[in-house]
Formats: structure tokens, sequence, C-alpha cells
């Protein structure tokens, strides 16, 4: 087993101001016995029995302020934890618990000191971490790195409290010489922020490190950043809006999957830094392109749990994103904001010339949504299914509508996006609803219309390719030969038996020839509407290929 990440963890904590460490002897946790013994920044402590060692550490805590950290072998060793642990939640006092165990394949098998360890606190912990079992592969070490100090700051986070790792260890477990230990990877620290003032301190300090600056704005539903974004083009910042950002302001660049669709352009436009608010981004390129990069990454956000989707997270802003973007004013270097403006320029011409000559285009997905993009702002909200039909949205850059995009990102699952639309609908009865479903995603979750309270300001547009077309799109899947049968999912069903059951008007579109005569009667019919795009799939998959091949800048 590669020890490396274990033997880090030490580093990792001391970072954090720990130094106190209670440990009992065991074989299964002699990796993390010796590299905290060898550290050097720890006063340790070995205490043969659990239940007294633990307490011990408590009284630690207690009186430095400070988490201490237990560490002890599998089985039983670490249930003697239990009645500090306990103490520690219900006193508040900051412990992190490391306990060794065995290795997944052997639990329940009758070997030694083989228990279930896992959540074995319960819920007297403030949060529980399984570590990897391996962590060879880059992202699984990211991970590794993440969780000792997510734990660590989780600890000492008001109210304090204990938090568990458990950590899964494989034989060998004692080095010969040196301990090979991975290169430390700092990951977060967290500032609390004042509602309103300049920017000033350690943050100002670090921020005048950097001189290429990106700010990027995730999911969110409304569009508070207005103000704040439109100053920021006055320092050079450019303002990346995700599809289902709701920022609408000209600055802001909706056309990221355009812009970066030539990785040869990426190393001109790379950030040193890239701030960050709001939730999910849609755009994988997006996220290939900082998760490559040496960016630091701050995120603005006041309260509550923070991802870090782009494996580059340093700092936590607990603050209002609008009272830090107000207090903004670090310019960035010239010929970075030229690259940028220059790309955003581009990006945002390659799609008109597009658009202008989507006549040449097949009668397909694509086709029809370019189409429809000039009476999109007719509606107030516009929610788009998950898989191909919101990612059509961010190439067609939706974001830069009028309307307001919704999209269920949180899990990006298909199987509630009709019936969200059906919510919001039903909420605000005067508002002009608009869902752009996929099939499958329609199929999934028609029951939402398996009620007698029907929205009549609900407008639906499904896009019938006969199956899951985002797996033609997708390299992996696309080259497998069970992929049309096993992946796409072909299906020969038409919505129009639920729309009859529904009783609502209902349009078929099977060509360009009748496209716009259907366009005309679907904007301007009255009531719950249905219009259906009988497309072919694969033809659908040929129309986005030759669309985003001629995107290319």
């Amino acid at each position: 087993m590669n020890l490396s990440s274990i033997h880090v963890i030490p580093d990792l904590l001391h970072h954090y101001g720990i130094d106190q460490v209670v440990l009992s002897p065991g074989s299964r946790c002699a990796p993390l016995t010796i590299a905290f013994a060898r550290h050097g920044g720890f006063t340790v402590r070995s205490i043969s029995d659990e239940r007294s060692a633990a307490f011990i550490g408590l009284g630690t805590s207690l009186g430095s302020g400070r988490p201490a950290v237990l560490v002890c072998t599998s089985g039983t060793a670490a249930a003697n934890y239990g009645p500090a642990v306990i103490e520690a939640w219900y006193q508040q006092i900051p412990l992190i618990v490391l306990t060794a165990d065995r290795p997944p394949e052997w639990i329940d098998q009758q070997d030694g000191q083989s228990i279930r360890q896992q959540q074995l606190f319960g819920n007297h912990v403030k949060g529980f971490y399984q570590f990897p079992v391996d962590t060879e592969h880059p992202d699984a070490q990211w991970h590794a790195h993440r969780i000792i100090q997510e734990a660590a700051l989780l600890a000492s986070a008001a109210p304090g409290g204990p938090v568990h790792i458990n950590i899964p260890i494989r034989e060998p477990f004692y080095p010969e010489g040196e301990l090979v230990k991975d290169t430390i990877r700092l990951w977060r620290h967290e500032y609390q922020w004042p509602s309103a003032g300049p920017i000033s301190g350690v943050l100002a300090e670090q921020l005048l490190a950097y001189k290429k600056i990106v700010i990027a704005v995730g999911q969110q539903s409304e569009p508070a950043l207005g103000n704040s974004l439109r100053s920021l083009s006055n320092y050079g910042i450019p303002v990346i809006a995700d599809v289902l950002s709701n920022q609408k302001e000209d600055a802001c660049i909706h056309t990221i999957d355009i812009l970066l669709s030539d990785s040869a352009c990426w190393s001109v436009l790379r950030p040193d830094l890239i701030i960050t608010t709001g939730k999910s981004f849609l755009s994988k390129a997006f996220k290939q392109f900082i998760r490559t990069s040496d960016a630091a990454h701050w995120h603005l956000q006041d309260q509550g749990e923070v991802a870090d989707p782009f494996k580059r997270l340093t700092n936590i802003l607990r603050v209002s994103p609008e009272a830090f973007l107000a207090a903004y004013e670090r310019k960035n270097e010239d010929a970075f904001k030229v690259a940028w403006n220059k790309a955003k320029q581009c990006s945002e011409q390659a799609l008109s010339k597009v658009i202008s000559h989507v006549d040449e285009l097949p009668w397909s997905d694509v086709y029809g949504l370019m189409q429809l993009r000039p009476f999109l702002d007719s509606f107030d909200v516009i929610h788009l299914s998950n898989s191909m039909t919101v990612r059509y949205g961010s190439y067609l850059s939706f974001g830069a509508l009028t309307a307001r995009l919704r999209c269920n990102r949180g899990t990006s699952g298909i199987d509630g996006s009709i019936s969200t639309a059906v919510g919001e609908a039903l909420a605000n009865p005067e508002k002009k609803i608009l869902l752009i479903a996929g099939d499958l995603s329609f199929f999934y979750d028609r029951n939402a219309f398996w009620h007698n309270d029907l929205p009549q300001n609900l407008k639906v547009v499904v896009l019938n390719n006969q199956g899951g077309a985002i797996f033609n799109m997708i390299d992996g899947p696309a080259r497998q030969p069970e992929a049309r049968e096993y992946f796409v999912t072909r299906q020969p069903f038409s919505i129009a038996h639920t729309v009859q059951d529904t009783g609502a008007f209902y349009l078929a579109t099977t060509s360009k020839e009748d496209f716009v005569q259907s366009l005309s009667q679907f904007l301007q019919a009255s009531g719950l509407t249905f219009w259906e795009w009988k497309t072919e799939v694969e033809i659908c998959t040929r129309a986005f290929q030759e669309f985003k091949k001629s995107l290319v800048l």
C-alpha cells in the first residue's frame, strides 16, 4: 500500500496549529504513530488504555482550546473512544479522532480487530470522513489531503466538537528507512468578513500577488450581482457566467464552452487567481481549464458547506458576494485583459455567425433551438432538463437571455425536471413559463401531469430524438459497439398520448419545413401547451458535432 498520504497527515494538521497527540499502541495504526513521532512539531503521548487516552485528549483540548488528535488501532480499540467522544460532543470540545481500520474487503470476515467502524460514533460527531483506501490516483490523493484539512477546520469551527476520520490501512505498515510523503497540498482557509468596507489585512496583501484574476458565477436563482459585476469591467476582470447563474450583464461571458473549445488558447487565458460565487458550474471545459491550472481559488459564501469543484480551493471568504465585489479594486495586467476581451468577442461572433447560417443544418434539436432562441425572452422563466438539453442551452448562450433559467443541477438527475417546472408554474400563475426537455426526461417524469391541478401558464417543448442522445456525444460510450442498444436506449414513444390525457393543446413537428408554422401556433396558443420535436438521434448527433466544429475559434 502507498502510505505517503498517511505519512503527510501530521504535516497537514500542524499547518492548522494543532500540536497535541494522544496515541495508543497498536499495529494497524503504526504508520500514523511513526508519522506523528517523527514529525517533531507535536507533543506525543502514548496511553495504552484507549478509553483513558481519549479522555486525556479531551482534557488536553479543553486546556489548550485547540483540537487534540487521538490515534488508535482498529476494532474495539476505536470503540473504547466512545465515552470521551460523546462527552466532547456535549461539551463542544474540539477533537480529531483518527482510527486505523482494516481494508473494506476484510470487514465481517472474522479477521482480528475488524469491526464496522464507519460512522462508529453515530451522531455524536460534527463530521465523519472515510479516508481513501488507496491514494495512487491523483484525485484520491487530493481527496485525502482535503478531508484532513476539512476535519481540522470543522473541529475548531464554533461550536467546537469531535470529528472522526476512519483510515483503512493495508500491510505492510512499517517503513524501511525515511518516510515517503506526498507533496503537501494545502486546501483552504476561512476568513470572516465584515458586511461592508474595503478589502484589507491578510487578504489585501495576498491579492497584491495576483495579476491575472478571473471571477466566475455558478448556478444561482436570482441576478443579485448586477451592479457589482458592472464595476469589475473597470479593472479588466473577466466575469464568467454559468448558463444557470442568471447574471445578465453584457460584461459577463456567456459563451465559455465556445471560448474554451480550442485548448491551444488556454495558456494565455489561465488565471493565477479565480474568485467564485454561486453553486455548480455546468461547463466541463471550464472545470478542466481551472483544474489543470496553478490558480489559487477564493470562494465567496457567507454561510454553509463549501465544495471544491476545481480541486484548487485555497480561501473561503465568509462574506456576501455583493459586499466583496463592491469593495473590489485590484486591476488585471493589460495583456491578460486584452486576451480575455478578444476571446470573448471572438466566441460571441462565432456563435452569431453559426446562428445566421442555421439553415445549413439538418432538422435536429440544435437547429430547432437556434430558431427558437430569438423568441425565448417572451417567457419569464425557462426550465431546462438535464443531460443534452441544458448543454444545448450553454452552447447557445441561453444565459444571456433576460428570462430566468432553471435546471436541477444539484444532483443533475433527469428524474424530476418536469415536475419542478410544473411546481414553479403552479406557484406563479402570473408568469409565463417554458419547459424544454429531452424525451427521456419527459417520459421518466410524465407523472408531473398525473393530477387535476394542471398549470395553464406553462408551455412545454420536448426534444424527442428517440433516445439518450448524450451518449452519442460523450466520447467513451460513443465508441462502444453496445452504445446504440444499451446506452442511447432507443425508444419509439410519442408524448401525444400523455398530452391527450391532460386535454392540453398539442403540436408535433417532424421537419424544417413545418417548423415556422408550428412555432407561430405554439407561441400564440393559450393554456397548457405541448410541442413535440420528432427527430432522429443519429442526425441530431451529427448536427451538434457540425455545430461545435464550426464554433472552434
